[in-house]
């Protein structure tokens, strides 16, 4: 109960500032980030020389560190995005881009899955399509307790629906698609052992889910893939047509599908990309095991 309040009482006060201040605050944390030994530096070097072993060295240091200051930022601006007025929110996407691609999924009148991996503000992506549309988010309860209310309540008070990731949840998004509501999801999280396989990810193999190529062949719903990408003063929201295996019954071709999707948007913004994330396990350097054993 206290460490929530602590929480709720920082992301308050972070709120508080202008969206500028809130990036330069947390550019400075992600240098902390890359100048401290931390797992985030660890696994964010590690991802960034499987997944570009062709380009230079220096080239993969200067897009590692830019990661971690995105990532800074991303911590940061959180505190807007769950506090924020959804019109103020909304005010600050200048531009969508593909947004054909959306538009032609929403004329199908299936329901759409909107793939949003972990790149600039993925939160915002919610909150600004929630805006216009009924939509419904899965989701998978944070390890840290304490932050669970405060997500649930952060990522519902505009209407949107949260539906976890098992069973229940499941039917929950397949009445939402056959209603014709967006249900957003991240693709590149990575599942438990019994619901992905591995497929290629930037020539490496990585836990990847099954779940999204399920939800499209049993509902019909098209997917679209979604970036937000961070601007100096805003965002800027891609749309991105999914490879077309993704829709493959066979859960290898289609998860490699995805996850060559996901590399279609990162490719927009690769420095923005979440790579601390663990995409790939058991990797060990320097003797330390940077991803524990799930």
């Amino acid at each position: 109960m206290l460490r929530s309040r602590v929480y709720r009482g920082l992301l308050s006060g972070l709120s508080r500032l202008p969206l500028g201040i809130q990036h330069r605050l947390g550019a400075a944390l992600g240098v902390l980030f890359w100048v401290l030994p931390n797992r985030q530096r660890c696994a964010t070097l590690i991802n960034v020389d499987l997944c570009f072993c062709d380009k230079p060295t220096r080239w993969r240091r200067n897009i590692a560190r830019q990661s971690l200051k995105e990532t800074g930022k991303a911590l940061i601006e959180t505190g807007a995005i769950w506090t924020w007025p959804q019109s103020k929110l909304c005010q600050l996407v200048v531009a969508e881009r593909q947004r054909d691609i959306f538009q032609g999924a929403l004329d199908r009148k299936a329901g759409v899955i909107i793939a949003s991996p972990h790149i600039g503000a993925w939160e915002l992506i919610g909150v600004y399509l929630g805006a216009h549309y009924p939509m419904l988010n899965l989701y998978r309860p944070p390890r840290c307790a304490a932050m669970e209310p405060i997500v649930l309540k952060a990522r519902q008070r505009f209407g949107s629906g949260l539906a976890p990731i098992n069973a229940s949840g499941i039917r929950t998004t397949m009445k939402a698609l056959k209603s014709g509501a967006i249900v957003g999801m991240l693709p590149d999280q990575e599942p438990d052992r019994d619901s992905g396989v591995f497929a290629p990810f930037y020539g490496t193999p990585a836990c990847t889910m099954t779940l999204l190529g399920k939800l499209a062949r049993k509902s019909g719903a098209p997917i679209v893939f979604c970036t937000m990408k961070r601007l100096r003063n805003g965002y800027e929201l891609h749309y991105v047509q999914p490879d077309a295996e993704i829709y493959s019954e066979d859960p290898g071709l289609s998860a490699a599908a995805s996850n060559r999707s996901i590399e279609q948007c990162i490719a927009i913004a690769p420095e923005q990309y979440l790579w601390s994330y663990r995409r790939f396990r058991l990797i060990e350097t320097c003797g330390t095991r940077c991803y524990s054993k799930r």
